[in-house]
């Protein structure tokens, strides 16, 4: 028996290649909305002035200061408001065209698919996001995920997004896991690590080998190193 019969996962930035799938649809939404008409420099631009206010629209929404509702068009209005051209029109014109478009995205994060293949196995398979539920299960199914994991758990149809604790609780109930034998992996050392207040282990997916401030026994520089931490 494993120690970990259940593994949660987050689903962007640790399997699910968000950076490379958002910026294509930057790219497609761009030249189809014609932003260049619009004042907006270039896509390399719209890209950066974008990922700035999703950074701080998602912080808003994770602190209770903003709800999702709100967080999908005005981080497209403030990126348009820094090329003078705010429009809350065109900005949930902009949200709707990326939110569906990016569940057709399908890249995932190097090592993913080898990993899941190491552990179904063996092992239960669960998702926890703060991401929207629709378009969470869209990435899933396009990205060929969806077979292999049994559960997921969104913040918006919880309630509540991580770190709160609610929502890994939802998640084990969901599951019908315990706090002993789950483990939850997660690229934000903070907000992931949080399932550790509910005596969840944590494995911090750390690629780009920042320094870990936060204590955190499992360091991930890959996907791959996470089966010598399952044992």
């Amino acid at each position: 028996m494993p120690r970990f019969r259940h593994v949660f996962f987050d689903l962007d930035n640790t399997l699910w290649d968000f950076q490379r799938n958002s910026d294509a649809v930057l790219d497609a939404l761009f030249a189809d909305f014609a932003l260049k008409e619009r004042g907006v420099t270039d896509a390399v631009a719209f890209k950066a002035r974008y990922h700035v206010h999703n950074e701080l629209a998602w912080k808003a929404y994770r602190e209770g200061r903003t709800d999702a509702q709100r967080l999908r068009w005005e981080r497209y209005h403030r990126t348009l408001d820094d090329f003078g051209c705010a429009d809350r029109n065109l900005a949930l014109q902009l949200s709707a065209a990326y939110l569906e478009n990016l569940a057709h995205q399908a890249h995932l994060i190097d090592g993913t698919m080898d990993l899941v293949a190491a552990l179904v196995p063996n092992h239960q398979l669960h998702i926890i996001t703060n991401g929207f539920e629709e378009v969470q299960q869209g990435k899933m199914r396009r990205s060929g995920l969806a077979p292999h994991f049994r559960t997921l758990t969104a913040a918006d149809t919880v309630g509540v997004p991580k770190p709160d604790a609610r929502i890994f609780q939802h998640a084990l109930n969901l599951a019908g896991a315990v706090p002993g034998e789950s483990l939850y992996v997660g690229d934000h050392p903070e907000v992931d690590g949080a399932s550790e207040a509910l005596g969840i282990a944590f494995a911090w997916f750390n690629p780009r080998r920042e320094p870990n401030r936060y204590g955190h026994a499992r360091d991930l520089a890959r996907l791959e190193e996470l089966v010598g931490h399952l044992a």
